[in-house]
């Protein structure tokens, strides 16, 4: 079976089991993903909090932002 064919096929699934796939997908590309240096990703989000803070908008838990999403996936 070729990729064109998987896509087809995998799009055909319902959307909670789309991004289920997805996330699974994604999770397999982190670990094979080199790392990012802690110093380096602590900088960019103190610059993105502080610029979130700046614009004067809500900021979310990452587990609000989960709960959130999975809030819209199951009211479609």
């Amino acid at each position: 079976m070729n990729i064109q064919q998987k896509i087809i096929e995998l799009t055909a699934l319902p959307l909670a089991e789309r991004l289920q796939i997805v996330e699974g997908i994604w999770e397999s590309i982190d670990a094979e993903s080199p790392s990012v240096d802690q110093a380096v990703n602590d900088q960019e989000l103190r610059r993105r909090i502080l610029d979130q803070e700046s614009l004067g908008g809500e900021l979310l838990t990452w587990e609000e932002v989960l709960d959130r999403l999975k809030t819209k996936i199951y009211e479609i």
